[in-house]
């Protein structure tokens, strides 16, 4: 057995070949002088396992083994060289020596320095990540929308709406509009805007007798306090409208004006005579000025031996815009009824309130064909859409803003786009909320065209200053009913058009309806007597068409033009119809389509197809639009029945038979721009 005996220097190569490990010299072993000691081959042999210790400063020895390669054949007799750190500072301390050196205060300082610094650290990398959240700028929130942005504007010809008098005098009034307060909460609208109802408003809308008081034809200030504050609690604003550039002859402004009472002397513009003419006897004008209605826009009162300047009828004397008591009264005005409860204006006819200082001839228009007496025959530079119109509005806007927070200010003017622009002020800072854009619904017809009708809605929509918003006064008193100038087929697809565009539609009551006729026609409520507007007295009108076009038979119809109107106006609360982007194609060279689309919320599509025949369209010209759209509101009488309410269609073959609409919905896709 003691051939199997193996003696300590056969144990240490044994066990080296086989793990490629030695062991580290005793701590005694390794001493100061082998430091640099190169030592002779000899000594070298002496070493334990042939191996070379050199100590460094740290107290570290290292060992370098010299291992013979014999008997090894992967290693060609090469010899192999280990080096390893021998660690002998701590070697064989118990653990009272080491917590000796944990408890040193130098090493307890630094480890609550380290620990100190790493929270401190960590706490202004959080302040600077925060502060980065805080300051860093947003995408601000979109500024929330008034009631007039919202809501479409609903306008009144009140002696057309209802008649609500105890004696049923065939008029309407304002107790007659309070009783149909219900049907604006069913329709969804916020404002209603009223026709002039001022004293002298019911025999003609610009005879205004008395910019402070109501017309007992339609009623009286209790009856329209009554009504305003109904409205406001049913979440209903009211607007007026009215002429401020003239008043009647009976205004006591005029009256007083005229005997030269002061402050009113100058209220008007009034100018001496040129001179008098062959006979010796007529005066002759200051200068060339004509009225809107032909002749001299000059009248002489002998009374006052003066003309006084009238830009429309003889019975209504402009009022002098350039005179500050004049501006102070109608901001008299503004408060007496906003105090009211009026919470907006229109102003009729702006562009005429303020005239040349003095009174310089107007030029010759050069296109003209009309006479030297006619309206056309001048530019009307001198008396029409002066620069300072804008800063008079200005500052009645600015006033009425002071009053209240929700006031809105709009105006109409027979003015050019480019000039009507203007009126929305410079930047779209300044100016007027709403200036009336009647530029494409004053030229529909039957006749409408797709390519036409989105070249003049980009044109608006492309002009007004940023900030700014749009309009579109789909009716008004002078141009008969939306049904009348387009056809019945077509009023939901207008609506669908302009109610979703970004802007504030400005409705004509009734066409909600598709009612048809002139724009002063009655109101038809029912299928009773007078079919609802009236009690006792009759007009004249087709039977066969109000029985079919009047509000209750609409309300209670499974489909109806009410119903599109009251969806279209639901539709307008979505985010993507307040803020959202909008890009307009003509599909199919017939087809009106446009989309609505704002970041989480539904996209929308209007579709409109102006054209004769029925046409299939692909909406792979929106990016974002998915294979599946979803139909939201369909045109009445939609040809095709197979496409009804929450039907889905292809996005890439939807049908639209001739002058159908549709509004669609769908969930944007992520190629949205």
């Amino acid at each position: 057995m003691d051939g199997d005996k193996i003696t300590p220097k056969e144990s240490d190569a044994t066990e080296l070949s086989e793990s490629g490990k030695y062991n580290h010299l005793p701590e005694e072993t390794a001493t100061s002088d082998m430091v640099g000691h190169k030592g002779n081959e000899a000594e070298e042999k002496n070493s334990p396992e042939g191996g070379k210790l050199l100590t460094g400063e740290d107290g570290v020895a290292t060992e370098v083994k010299f291992i013979s390669a014999s008997g090894d054949t992967q290693n060609n007799g090469d010899a192999n060289i280990s080096i390893e750190a021998v660690k002998l500072a701590f070697t064989g301390m118990g653990k009272e020596e080491l917590m000796k050196f944990a408890n040193d205060p130098f090493w307890i300082r630094l480890r609550w320095f380290l620990f100190i610094l790493f929270w401190l650290l960590w706490a202004a990398m959080l302040a600077v990540a925060i502060a980065i959240i805080v300051m860093a700028p947003k995408c601000a929130a979109p500024a929330p929308k008034t009631w007039w942005e919202e809501s479409p504007l609903y306008q009144i010809h009140v002696p057309s709406f209802k008649d609500g008098s105890v004696n049923s005098n065939d008029k309407g009034d304002l107790k007659g509009i309070k009783e149909k307060i219900d049907y604006f909460v069913d329709l969804g609208i916020q404002g209603i805007l009223l026709s002039p109802i001022f004293t002298g408003s019911a025999d003609s809308p610009d005879h205004v007798e008395n910019f402070m008081d109501i017309d007992p034809a339609f009623g009286t200030m209790d009856d329209f306090v009554s009504l305003t504050t109904k409205m406001k609690e049913k979440g209903i604003h009211v607007a007026i409208r009215f002429v401020p550039n003239h008043s009647s002859i009976k205004h006591p402004w005029f009256l007083k004006s005229l005997k030269k009472e002061d402050p009113y002397t100058d209220y008007y513009i009034w100018a001496e005579r040129k001179g008098t003419d062959t006979d010796g006897h007529t005066a002759i004008p200051p200068n060339n000025w004509v009225s809107v209605n032909g002749d001299s826009a000059w009248e002489f009162n002998s009374e006052r031996n003066e003309f006084y300047l009238h830009q429309f009828g003889a019975d209504q004397p402009d009022l002098n815009f350039h005179n500050e008591n004049v501006i102070r009264e109608f901001k008299e005005i503004f408060k007496f009824w906003i105090d009211k409860g009026v919470s907006g204006f229109v102003l009729d006819k702006a562009d005429f309130l303020l005239e040349d200082k003095e009174l310089k001839d107007e030029a010759i228009n050069t296109h003209s064909k009309e006479t030297h007496a006619e309206y056309g025959f001048y530019s009307h530079y001198q008396t029409r859409n002066l620069n300072g119109t804008i800063d008079l509005l200005s500052s009645f806007k600015t006033h009425i803003k002071n009053l209240t927070d929700s006031g809105m200010m709009g105006i109409t003017a027979n003015v050019s786009l480019n000039n009507l622009i203007r009126y929305y002020g410079e930047n779209g800072t300044s100016g007027v909320d709403l200036p009336f854009y009647n530029g494409i619904t004053s030229s529909l017809s039957k006749n409408i065209d797709a390519s036409i009708l989105r070249d003049q809605i980009d044109q608006w929509l492309f002009a007004i200053p940023n900030e700014t918003w749009p309009n579109w006064e789909m009716g008004n008193d002078y141009v008969s009913r939306l049904a009348s100038r387009v056809s019945p087929e077509m009023v939901d697809g207008l609506h669908m058009v302009f109610m979703l565009l970004p802007g504030t539609p400005i409705t004509y009551y009734g066409d909600e309806l598709a009612l048809e006729g002139d724009a002063h026609l009655r109101m038809p409520w029912s299928n009773s007597t007078n079919w609802g507007f009236s009690d006792e007295l009759d007009y004249n009108v087709p039977a066969d068409s109000y029985a079919w076009t009047n509000v209750e038979r609409e309300q209670a119809a499974s489909e109806s033009h009410y119903k599109v109107f009251k969806a279209l106006i639901e539709a307008r609360t979505s985010p993507s119809i307040m803020y959202g982007s909008r890009r307009m194609h003509v599909i199919n060279e017939t087809v009106l389509a446009y989309n609505r689309v704002k970041s989480g919320s539904p996209g929308y599509l209007v579709l409109f197809n102006t054209g004769a025949v029925e046409v299939t369209v692909n909406l792979s010209v929106f990016p974002d639009v998915p294979e599946d759209v979803t139909v939201l509101i369909r045109s009445v009488g939609f040809a095709n029945e197979a496409i009804q309410i929450k039907t889905k269609l292809q996005s890439n073959a939807v049908p639209m038979p001739s002058h159908d609409a549709l509004v669609l919905t769908y969930v944007p896709n992520d190629k949205m721009e």
